[in-house]
């Protein structure tokens, strides 16, 4: 088995054209903003993430698995991933074995959103929770 490279961006990509999918066996979406905070900033400064460990499968093949979509829009009141459900579109699809923690949240960093409750606030408030887009502030800097 040999290693394949793979950019964020394509990662991404297919997550968004429903190319990748959670296996059942993967645990829920836990790592909360500062975790996701924290993953781009070891990917700006070039430290290593770890490696991801995917499943390729035929269309065939995976309709005899439970998957998971991933989640794009994060909101702690209700954190579980939808169950893949039907047929899948693409004649292959990408299944996460390791490495779901980061790539949720490089999805959510880059296009989605997430939604947490604030600090001592109630959970059964509305106003509790705040919907935000992850901005990155970028500098450059010369050594």
């Amino acid at each position: 088995m040999a290693y394949k490279s793979k950019s964020i961006l394509q990662v991404v990509k297919e997550i968004e054209s429903s190319k990748v999918y959670l296996p059942a066996l993967q645990r829920k979406f836990v790592w909360g903003k500062s975790q996701i905070e924290l993953l781009f900033d070891s990917l700006m400064r070039n430290y290593p993430i770890g490696t991801f460990l995917f499943w390729n499968l035929e269309r065939e093949v995976a309709n005899n698995y439970v998957f998971y979509e991933f989640l794009k829009e994060y909101d702690q009141r209700n954190p579980f991933n939808k169950r893949k459900t039907g047929n899948f579109l693409n004649p292959e699809i990408i299944g996460v074995l390791d490495g779901q923690q980061r790539l949720s949240s490089m999805y959510i960093g880059l296009q989605g959103t997430h939604t947490e409750k604030a600090p001592y606030m109630r959970w059964s408030d509305e106003n509790s929770y705040k919907k935000i887009r992850i901005i990155f502030k970028l500098t450059l800097s010369t050594l």
